[in-house]
């Protein structure tokens, strides 16, 4: 081996271990997969920065028994979307804990998990047969 391909590798170990040790741990922003807005009302997913509003729900017509059932909740009025943050925000089986983003309490982070796949996915549905049947 050269001395050339000798310094070529002690380089290539030395950024490469550079980089593993330089990694720092993820904060509560990383770790979330949904953020809901306690103020203005929305969830949105934080990769695609897509939200949609939970006053969505307001007339859903038994569209959220997915995510009843797998909250095993029932999201009720007269308040439907204040109901429906609640139970995202603080499931009765303790599954998940929601995690403040911000000092005000308006921001909360959700891990991704079945439960907010399913009320993402269920909204996300909701959201496209309303305004997709225009």
């Amino acid at each position: 081996m050269t001395y050339h391909a000798i310094g070529a590798t002690l380089l290539s170990a030395a950024i490469l271990s550079g980089c593993m040790g330089s990694q720092s741990q993820p904060t509560v922003s990383d770790q979330a997969y949904y953020v809901i807005d306690t103020r203005s009302g929305h969830i949105c997913q934080q990769r695609s920065r897509e939200c949609i509003r939970l006053s969505i729900v307001a007339s859903q017509n038994g569209s959220l028994a997915p995510v009843e059932s797998a909250y095993g909740q029932r999201i009720v009025g007269p308040n439907y979307p204040r109901s429906l943050m609640n139970m995202l925000l603080a499931p009765k089986d303790g599954s998940y804990t929601a995690k403040p983003l911000d000092e005000s309490g308006k921001r909360y982070a959700l891990p991704r998990n079945a439960k907010t796949d399913k009320a993402w996915t269920t909204l996300n549905n909701l959201y496209n047969r309303i305004y997709d049947s225009y």
